[in-house]
């Protein structure tokens, strides 16, 4: 993943956190956000749940990504 260079005013909270409901990378590519990570017993997540066009965020929030801005 790339440098995060834009993000959202408009945030959510996870797991007491807030995120952005949308961020920009430096490449341009824009994510929104999805849904919140289901974390194991361990407190991980499992990156092979992940599609090629998501990506996640600490604190476990899972990112579509939408279109190049």
């Amino acid at each position: 993943m790339t440098r995060i260079v834009k993000v959202s005013d408009r945030t959510i909270t996870i797991r007491d956190q807030k995120v952005p409901t949308w961020f920009v990378d430096e490449l341009g590519r824009r994510y929104e956000f999805d849904s919140m990570a289901v974390l194991d017993q361990n407190g991980r997540f499992e990156m092979s749940n992940l599609n090629k066009r998501q990506c996640i965020l600490s604190p476990g929030a899972i990112y579509n990504l939408a279109s190049p801005q």
